[in-house]
């Protein structure tokens, strides 16, 4: 599975959508802070679309890990849909 992180899941998943994607898991809010989707491309490849929140609740709250840096994973700047 691949993740790309993004600011806005929600046009992503209906660019993913429109372009015949087959959506494995809807948006979702989870409960440590990101907003994400996931899809199959015509190859079968899984890619999940999220926010990345490191360090946060869904309610605003801090975690533990908030001390540590907020780099997160890295964004593709470009995906095939």
């Amino acid at each position: 599975m691949i993740y790309v992180t993004c600011e806005d899941p929600d046009a992503a998943h209906a660019k993913a959508t429109a372009a015949g994607g087959e959506i494995s898991m809807e948006l979702v809010d989870q409960d440590y802070g990101n907003r994400e989707f996931a899809v199959r491309d015509p190859e079968g490849h899984t890619w999940s679309f999220g926010t990345y929140e490191r360090g946060l609740l869904s309610n605003g709250a801090k975690t533990a890990g908030d001390a540590t840096s907020n780099a997160g994973p890295p964004v593709a700047s470009r995906v095939g849909f």
